[in-house]
């Protein structure tokens, strides 16, 4: 699960796999009685992002609405994130971008999805793809599907807490520790645990390998097909060749 960077490259795992990474703004959209009806997240998902989300939530009891644009960032951040979205049944809607871990997590949570016009929902990648234990141990795999632009520092224990993670320091007791939360996740949300890693293999590893594409993404059917329900486009057409970076994606169609 590659995050896109600023510069288009990709970065090397180095050490522990749960990473924390920088905070993702935040700003609300009022009621007529000053409610907070939309909370929107932005930028790279950290803990920190995490808890200003949970006080948003917290001051906002009528909020019906996450509106993202975000690049992805921490996949235990994101779960996190999309169960609190789950439990509320909030809607997700999609501006400009969801890339990621975004993508993976916190889009399929809303109990509605709505996606802006020419907007992108992007994947590359999880948990669970094929060969992403030796990659991350031989130190190949680029922007692991647990880090994204690593600082050295590990997930706050209370995160870890949340999924009844422990530290250890071994890598591949970490990933399997991640990949069954990632498939228990899935499972809660009802979604295909092939969602983030179909369009890396069979007839679309040529393309994947290509090294032209950072990512993939689906049409409104194949969501549909991959369990993503509840699913429209804002003003009733989607065109993501209209967005900035559709000529860095491709187009996966799942059966």
């Amino acid at each position: 699960m590659m995050t896109l960077n600023q510069d288009g490259r990709n970065r090397v795992i180095k050490t522990s796999l749960f990473a924390v990474f920088i905070l993702a703004g935040f700003s609300c959209a009022q009621g007529s009685e000053g409610e907070k009806l939309d909370i929107k997240l932005v930028g790279e998902i950290s803990a920190n992002t995490y808890d200003a989300f949970k006080i948003e939530l917290e001051k906002s009891p009528k909020a019906q609405q996450v509106t993202v644009s975000s690049q992805g960032g921490s996949a235990l951040v994101a779960m996190a994130i999309g169960r609190l979205i789950k439990n509320r049944k909030m809607r997700v809607k999609v501006e400009g971008y969801c890339v990621s871990s975004c993508a993976n997590y916190i889009f399929i949570a809303g109990e509605d999805k709505v996606i802006t016009r020419n907007s992108l929902v992007v994947f590359h990648g999880g948990l669970q793809q094929e060969g992403l234990l030796d990659q991350t141990l031989s130190g190949t795999y680029e922007q692991s599907a647990k880090s994204n632009a690593y600082n050295d520092q590990d997930t706050p224990q209370y995160i870890m807490d949340l999924f009844g993670l422990e530290k250890s320091d071994s890598l591949e007791e970490e990933l399997n520790a991640l990949v069954k939360i990632e498939q228990e996740y899935f499972e809660e949300m009802g979604v295909s645990n092939e969602l983030p890693t179909y369009g890396q293999k069979g007839d679309y590893k040529e393309i994947c390998d290509s090294g032209m594409y950072f990512g993939f993404y689906y049409d409104l059917d194949s969501l549909k097909n991959m369990g993503v329900k509840n699913v429209s486009v804002e003003g009733g057409r989607w065109e993501p060749d209209e967005n900035m970076h559709f000529d860095k994606v491709y187009h996966v169609n799942f059966p």
